[in-house]
């Protein structure tokens, strides 16, 4: 495969966790960094979730919070649109 597509799966990755990364972000900068270091935060996070992505994924198939959004919304669904009614469908 090309250069691209190898460099291009970490941020696929990264994309594919946005919600728990987003959280993580918002969560670390609620008060824990202080104002003159945010831009060196800023690059650490951006590296940090360009190496722990990938890995994540490829234990799991989605993010913690994605996983846990991903549960509920399947259960609300089921419970809405009975498996019978669907598999008429």
């Amino acid at each position: 495969r090309g250069v691209g597509v190898r460099l291009s799966r970490p941020v696929a990755a990264v994309g594919s966790m946005t919600l728990t990364l987003y959280t993580l972000h918002v969560l670390s900068l609620a008060g824990l960094v202080p104002r003159e270091s945010t831009e060196q935060w800023y690059v650490a996070q951006v590296v940090i979730a360009l190496v722990v992505a990938p890995l994540w994924l490829i234990r799991f198939r989605r993010g913690p919070i994605e996983e846990i959004v991903h549960d509920v919304s399947t259960t609300a669904g089921l419970a809405a649109v009975p498996r019978a009614v669907a598999a008429a469908g």
